[in-house]
């Protein structure tokens, strides 16, 4: 853990934040090479949404050409990733349709999609471009980049800088809920959707390194993070079905009926966080 003295320092604290993140990438892609999980898709995913919000939320801290270089490869990985795991949801989200006639025809096409990614993946997961940006992700986050007018600055100021740009986060979200309309669109969840996550993620850094504890903000973000999820999920499968151009009229009726996103009010979204600091 960081200390939470005037020793504290700023490469311990992205090398923490950074290195458990990289460590579980680095597990769950070897769990997919070796075939032993599916799930790690999902973890994997997971691994590199957090670790591409932290270079992002702390960019005024770190090299921009070495982290241009690590966004890059984790945005190059993640796209591979994506696809198969936005099936895998879909095909979750399918599977419950009761009417078979629309049911059957959407889960053929998305099994026969899933297959075609996997196969894909799997040559990726033999690729060596795969291994060296693992590599260059673990010297990164056990050796962060940080800049060095920030190197330069005591311990107390460091920690200052730090946790204001973690708090700004929490700002931001917020200035995005509060520019939404009454009833906003789905493209407009999403971005906030974006927004809470960075500041979870931000806020569970300061958590993990004993920056600073604020499980109130935490747990709000977590839920808000959920709620626009599954939102954003319909509207992904909502899409896709609009694309299935050959399909039967009446099926891709059906189902884009069934599946009509409930999307929620501003205030709806606001709510719950009376209890957060603003």
């Amino acid at each position: 853990m960081v200390p939470s003295s005037a020793e504290f320092s700023p490469i311990d604290f992205f090398s923490v934040i950074l290195t458990r993140h990289a460590t579980k990438l680095i597990s769950h892609i070897s769990e997919l090479q070796q075939g032993k999980n599916v799930e790690a898709i999902h973890g994997s995913r997971v691994a590199i949404r957090t670790i591409s919000s932290h270079l992002e939320t702390f960019s005024p801290f770190l090299r921009r050409k070495s982290t241009a270089h690590l966004v890059a490869q984790l945005d190059w990985l993640n796209a591979k990733l994506a696809k198969i795991r936005d099936i895998d949801v879909m095909i979750n989200l399918v599977g419950v349709v009761e009417n078979s006639q629309v049911k059957q025809p959407l889960m053929t096409r998305l099994y026969s999609e899933r297959l075609s990614q996997e196969l894909k993946l799997q040559k990726v997961l033999d690729k060596p471009k795969l291994d060296l940006a693992l590599k260059s992700l673990a010297n990164y986050a056990l050796q962060p980049p940080i800049r060095r007018k920030f190197l330069a600055l005591d311990a107390k100021k460091c920690r200052a800088k730090i946790t204001a740009v973690i708090s700004h986060t929490w700002v931001l979200l917020f200035s995005q809920l509060d520019n939404l309309p009454k009833r906003p669109k789905a493209r407009a969840l999403h971005q906030v959707r974006i927004a809470a996550k960075q500041c979870r993620y931000a806020y569970e850094a300061a958590a993990e390194s004993n920056l600073m504890q604020s499980p109130q903000i935490e747990a709000w973000t977590r839920q808000l993070q959920k709620q626009l999820g599954q939102v954003q999920d319909i509207t992904t499968l909502r899409e896709w079905i609009k694309q299935q151009s050959d399909l039967e009229t009446s099926i891709r009726t059906q189902a884009l009926i069934y599946f009509t996103p409930d999307l929620p009010q501003r205030k709806q979204l606001i709510a719950g966080s009376a209890q957060t600091p603003r």
